[in-house]
């Protein structure tokens, strides 16, 4: 009723149990009104007062039930509000008439992908394996949630397959190739689009299991790499061209706006792998050398 945590709840409980002063107050009129007979109350003052001489006791298990009981609710709490999560996520992707777009992953690129898609107010929810990442970013107002989507059961629970389209932006190789065949067994005309870890991976994605694949091809620690994946997925979703290059490249000068001391030829090096990437048409003096990629059409 008073919603107290249970190691409070236990301590208050073991610490009400023995009996107080006012018992023998209370014994003592009883006998003096000829309520209870002299061998009664003479035996609930000592069991008041025996049970007096066991509240130190009573405390002291009451400290040492504290961390456990703590651990219990915790684990309880965690598991009811995955059970809510759960269900929430599930009525929300089957309700969402294939205009929800499930994304794999929440790392640096699953990050910059949910930033895009902020920014054409395209609804979407995100499932990645780590439950810390998911409370953190769920706790920032993200649709994060966690789950793990190699597993068909749980595609079958939350509905993927009612998904407009399915983005797996996960760093492992083996993790996407885990992700993406549970996806195929279970739903053939899925579109999905899947970040390869290099060429050889693009390839097999694209002609085993007929996804949409792309290599980002910056250094890890720059967040530029997400921006062509990113780009990729706007136009999955058929948004105008013009509108996609447009928010690319507003992402791209606040990227670079991020770093001190970049080169103009880092930029400009960067700046032409995006642009290959989204396949926006370069000026013939600024690519000497033909593309040594496949361009990935999407």
């Amino acid at each position: 009723f008073f919603r107290l945590p249970a190691a409070a709840a236990a301590r208050t409980g073991l610490l009400l149990a023995p009996a107080g002063e006012f018992g023998f107050v209370a014994v003592g009129l009883a006998k003096a009104f000829k309520v209870l007979d002299a061998s009664t109350a003479r035996l609930l003052t000592t069991a008041a007062a025996l049970s007096m001489c066991l509240t130190p006791g009573l405390a002291a298990l009451g400290d040492r039930l504290a961390e456990p009981l703590d651990r219990l609710e915790a684990a309880w709490l965690r598991r009811s509000r995955r059970a809510r999560d759960d269900a929430a996520v599930g009525r929300a992707v089957k309700n969402a008439q294939g205009e929800l777009v499930v994304v794999v992953g929440y790392g640096r690129v699953g990050r910059v992908v949910c930033e895009l898609l902020d920014a054409k107010l395209q609804r979407y929810v995100v499932f990645d394996l780590d439950p810390h990442k998911a409370t953190d970013a769920r706790q920032r107002g993200k649709p994060v949630f966690f789950g793990d989507l190699g597993r068909p059961e749980v595609l079958e629970y939350f509905g993927v397959g009612a998904a407009r389209l399915v983005v797996v932006a996960v760093a492992d190789k083996r993790a996407t190739n885990r992700v993406v065949v549970a996806l195929r067994r279970l739903y053939p005309d899925l579109e999905i689009i899947a970040r390869a870890r290099d060429s050889e991976h693009q390839r097999r994605l694209n002609k085993m299991l007929g996804v949409v694949a792309m290599v980002p091809t910056l250094p890890e620690d720059s967040r530029l790499l997400s921006l062509p994946f990113g780009g990729a997925v706007l136009r999955a979703l058929n948004y105008k061209k013009e509108d996609v290059d447009g928010l690319i490249e507003e992402s791209r000068r606040s990227a670079l706006g991020l770093f001190d001391g970049v080169s103009e030829t880092l930029v400009a090096e960067e700046q032409a792998t995006l642009l290959e990437q989204l396949g926006v048409p370069q000026d013939s003096e600024n690519s000497e050398e033909p593309a040594e990629e496949e361009a990935v059409t999407v």
